[in-house]
């Protein structure tokens, strides 16, 4: 895989022939995909962005593991957002991981989305396939009336499902989960008037939770784990197509080094603070984060300082947990490496628990609290 990554490394287009039609092997005789197109949020146009650039649609799958004896308790979806530094990656080639999530997610239903890559696609436009996605799912868009949540809802000869937020758990690696926290940063600021636009029944729109698997959080490079442990892992030091870079872009993904500090392109230097008293009525309490990395990736610091600093005032819990010597997204390793099953079971049962307690307090009436998540658990898939 270094290797591969490599050789592409100086051009976009010889990374993505390598990466093009690259597939993960999945078990065809318990798991069902099942493609889609998602049309993105015409309305939905976000600052940088043009009202072109928000039309249009892109491809989705939906990756269900399904056991005859063993339907699901509580119907859940997962948002699946893949890495690739921005540049490759597909839906196709995390199938490895897709499929497994959906295993020890109880059953969940993964919706794993192709959002545009840059380039040519720089911020915000695959931030705005992101929300586009969430949208799809808590917001279908019809023609006629909104029936109520969870119905079917007959669109064009086709029936969509409409999922309550409490339903539906975020989740992505690396860039993928960038772009999942830039996703619940956005709604954060922006979920008020999103619910209005869109008449969303729920009071917050927020998702029951989001799960990192090594998330991007610093496109600065600011950490000295990027250099400390440049030995050790899959990710190389830059990429630097010199059709797309030079002195004042330091990445594909955006147009100029002055985007770098955005806590919309670099997640890190976001500040959560919950107990601002002034600002509360306006935005919105991010939900559960659970973060995974290890500690010989490159941003391994950057995601430590996230999880540690960023959101130290957030209303709710952070889950940072620390694989020792696993690489840059190591999950993509569960058949060879037993920590790897370990984490991607570990993010299933986070996703059983946050839904299932999030959908116990939405059904009209209060339950005796609970944690949202047990974090110690030792067995977190049952066995």
């Amino acid at each position: 895989i270094r290797t591969i990554i490599e050789l592409g490394k100086n051009s976009v287009y010889r990374a993505r022939l390598l990466t093009a039609n690259a597939v993960t092997p999945y078990p065809v005789l318990s798991v069902t995909i099942t493609p889609v197109t998602i049309g993105r949020r015409a309305d939905l146009v976000l600052e940088g962005m043009s009202g072109e650039e928000a039309k249009g649609s892109f491809e989705a799958e939906w990756v269900e593991h399904r056991s005859i004896m063993d339907a699901p308790e509580h119907e859940r979806v997962i948002l699946y957002i893949h890495g690739g530094a921005f540049v490759i990656g597909s839906r196709r080639l995390h199938r490895g991981i897709t499929w497994m999530l959906s295993k020890y997610g109880g059953g969940a239903s993964v919706l794993s989305i192709d959002y545009r890559l840059s380039p040519p696609s720089c911020f915000p436009l695959p931030l705005q396939d992101c929300l586009s996605a969430y949208l799809h799912l808590i917001a279908p868009q019809v023609s006629s009336s909104i029936p109520e949540s969870r119905e079917g809802i007959t669109n064009g000869g086709k029936v969509v499902m409409r999922y309550k937020p409490s339903q539906i758990v975020l989740m992505g690696d690396s860039a993928g989960g960038n772009l999942c926290l830039a996703t619940v940063l956005y709604i954060r600021e922006h979920g008020k008037k999103l619910r209005e636009q869109y008449g969303i029944e729920a009071e917050n729109i927020m998702p029951a939770g989001v799960g990192g698997l090594s998330p991007w959080c610093d496109l600065s490079h600011s950490q000295p784990s990027f250099l400390l442990n440049g030995d050790y892992d899959i990710v190389p030091f830059a990429s630097a197509d010199p059709k797309y870079i030079d002195t004042s872009r330091n990445h594909y993904y955006i147009k100029d080094n002055t985007f770098l500090r955005d806590p919309l392109v670099s997640p890190m230097y976001a500040h959560v603070d919950d107990s601002d008293k002034e600002n509360s009525g306006e935005l919105l309490p991010l939900p559960p984060i659970l973060l995974h990395c290890g500690t010989s990736e490159r941003l391994y610091h950057e995601i430590l300082f996230f999880g540690r600093s960023a959101l130290e005032k957030s209303a709710s819990p952070v889950y940072l947990e620390v694989y020792e010597d696993m690489p840059h997204v190591f999950q993509f390793f569960s058949m060879f490496e037993s920590l790897a099953d370990v984490s991607l079971r570990r993010l299933g049962k986070f996703a059983i628990d946050v839904t299932t307690n999030s959908s116990s307090q939405t059904n009209g009436h209060k339950e005796e609290a609970s944690p949202t998540w047990d974090s110690k658990s030792s067995d977190p898939a049952g066995e």
